[in-house]
């Protein structure tokens, strides 16, 4: 938690130098447009603003998002692996846009899930050409939805062993991982999880219905 706290507040940081900045580039559009100067605004907008754009459209400020999840030691978990992508130089997009609590499912489980969803979207992401992650976290009706989705350097991967315990694409010894969130989910009734791969993307899909 110290961690992603730390890298909230070195982004907080530039976004303050961003705004002291922001106040100049504003007042000197101000002077172009009381000259009626065009070329000093296009300079402005070239040399400063659409750069500042660029910026600000890294997937970095997307940490922010993890705001929203209610339960500390589940953003803590997934900060965590989060930034773990980032220094593999993995580009990472978190989409996590209203407050979260993940409270239908004991907070154990959630971690143990997650922590292995990422781990493995982490390690896949890492061998493929373009490698990327998204999580996305979000309610829909009555229900949580968590989605986990990574590049893979395969065109596809067949999903229909990869619960089995034992059986792994990686090689002897693996895919002890997803058997374990297999046998979890097991232990709700309320929710479910959904595989898909193509096009070099992999993506695991958890939905918990919320229980009156």
């Amino acid at each position: 938690m110290s961690v992603y706290s730390k890298h909230v507040e070195s982004l907080y940081n530039e976004i303050r130098s961003f705004r002291h900045d922001y106040i100049n580039v504003l007042t000197s559009i101000q002077e172009g447009i009381e000259l009626k100067d065009i070329e000093a605004i296009q300079e402005v907008y070239d040399n400063v603003l659409s750069k500042t754009k660029e910026n600000f459209s890294n997937s970095k400020y997307d940490f922010a998002n993890l705001s929203n999840i209610t339960n500390t030691a589940i953003k803590s978990v997934v900060s965590a692996k989060l930034l773990e992508a980032q220094s593999k130089n993995v580009e990472v997009h978190i989409e996590v846009e209203s407050l979260v609590s993940l409270s239908n499912m004991d907070a154990l489980d959630i971690i143990t899930i997650l922590s292995i969803l990422l781990d493995n979207a982490i390690e896949a992401a890492c061998l493929a050409e373009k490698p990327c992650l998204t999580l996305a976290i979000f309610q829909e009706k009555d229900s949580d939805i968590i989605v986990v989705e990574n590049s893979i350097r395969e065109e596809k991967i067949n999903i229909s062993k990869i619960f089995d315990l034992g059986y792994s694409s990686k090689g002897e010894n693996r895919g002890i991982g997803l058997s374990n969130v297999h046998d979890i989910l097991d232990k709700y009734p309320a929710a479910s999880i959904k595989t898909s791969s193509r096009k070099h993307l992999f993506r695991q899909t958890i939905e918990i219905k919320r229980v009156c």
